[in-house]
């Protein structure tokens, strides 16, 4: 009895052992100081190609970030953190914080003020960070999902 009530035991360890999740740290990528990045894509849709330019970016060597965001430049600090993940999970999203957000006051067409402000807002919003395209894309996200995606200017 004590033999059976042991192996009991042993074989309920062992799969709450097998059923334990395992977890993976997603290292951030290198960003490149100086690199554009051209955003391409907003919660999914495409960027119209006659709207004013909006690009970031990044400068690790003092964690901030800036850009052109149709009409103003902006700027802000940020901050890039591993994190851990679910191992069956295929996320490649690492840690992002952004701080606030501060930007020039030129007054422009309103169509171009409130593409503006939807942008600002987001990238306020934006709590991941992921390379895709061997380096080629950038996208910030929110929960696994990407939010703004943009591209590498050559």
């Amino acid at each position: 009895m004590k033999k059976a009530l042991n192996f009991i035991l042993l074989f309920a360890m062992l799969l709450a052992v097998g059923c334990r999740a395992v977890y993976v740290e997603i290292e951030p990528p290198t960003l490149r100081k100086e690199q554009v990045w051209k955003l391409v894509e907003i919660q999914g849709r495409k960027v119209e190609r006659r709207a004013a330019p909006v690009t970031i970016v990044f400068n690790p060597e003092n964690g901030t970030l800036r850009g052109q965001a149709a009409c103003n430049g902006y700027n802000a600090d940020y901050k890039l953190e591993s994190r851990r993940v679910d191992a069956k999970t295929s996320s490649d999203w690492c840690a992002l914080s952004v701080g606030d957000i501060s930007h020039t006051a030129v007054q422009c067409p309103d169509a171009e003020m409130n593409a503006e402000a939807r942008y600002l807002a987001r990238l306020a919003k934006c709590t991941q960070l992921a390379l895709a395209d061997a380096g080629n894309t950038l996208m910030l996200g929110h929960k696994d999902k990407p939010v703004l995606v943009f591209e590498l200017q050559q």
